[in-house]
């Protein structure tokens, strides 16, 4: 008998108004215990906003932009991520969008990596301008 493992993400949905800031904490849990990241070296959290249908990068993290800006904690048990008005006054009202969040790290020579989260994100016209 085989058993079934799975390491798919967990999907949150976003619902954002366009023009707001995003800013959210995700604590990281396994079997209700919180989660260690793993060690290595060349630590990193790194994650997209896409439009769903072209695949085109609305804002992206990492060490050349800080337009969709990752950072965990030390040791890292929860991290928040975060995306200024800049970022979703791009956003068009009625496009689909998807998100994801990874972590990537070397550990004896090898590169690893792993995607906590993922999800779409549904943007709101905003009230007040």
């Amino acid at each position: 008998m085989a058993t079934e493992v799975s390491f798919e993400p967990t999907t949150v949905n976003l619902t954002v108004y366009k023009g707001d800031s995003i800013n959210i904490r995700f604590d990281l849990k396994e079997d209700g215990v919180a989660y260690t990241i793993p060690t290595g070296t060349s630590l990193a959290w790194k994650g997209n906003i896409e439009d769903s249908a072209t695949g085109t990068a609305i804002a992206t993290s990492g060490t050349n932009s800080g337009t969709f800006v990752l950072t965990g904690t030390n040791p890292d048990t929860f991290f928040t991520a975060t995306a200024p008005s800049t970022v979703t006054s791009l956003l068009v009202v009625g496009t689909p969008y998807k998100y994801d969040i990874q972590y990537t790290w070397t550990d004896a020579g090898i590169v690893n990596l792993r995607t906590f989260v993922k999800g779409s994100i549904t943007v709101l016209d905003e009230v007040t301008s």
